[in-house]
């Protein structure tokens, strides 16, 4: 599994600090390099998969800790609060998204 991981960062590192689309359809990649901050906004419904770093949601009074590799679900639009960690190594947070 780790061989998978690091070839999906590897692909995902190419990636802008902004969801970047992908030639799949649906499938975007992000890359958190900028200094760590909050960010709210509408969760579309998706599959995240949290490839590298680790990543704060936080929905109403819930707070969701997610640690590479990880995934979350969002079944419907969704207001909440997100914020990217690079990982214990210093490397940038990356992600894949997937678009339900």
């Amino acid at each position: 599994m780790r061989d998978a991981l690091s070839e999906i960062a590897r692909l995902a590192d190419k990636a802008k600090t902004a969801p970047t689309t992908t030639e799949l359809s649906g499938v975007l990649v992000i890359k958190g390099e900028v200094p760590e901050h909050q960010l709210a906004g509408i969760y579309q419904p998706m599959i995240g998969f949290i490839v590298q770093g680790r990543k704060t949601i936080s929905i109403g009074d819930d707070v969701i800790d997610l640690k590479a590799p990880a995934y979350f679900v969002v079944p419907t639009d969704l207001p909440a609060t997100g914020r990217v960690h690079q990982g214990s190594n210093g490397l940038s947070y990356l992600s894949v998204g997937l678009r339900l």
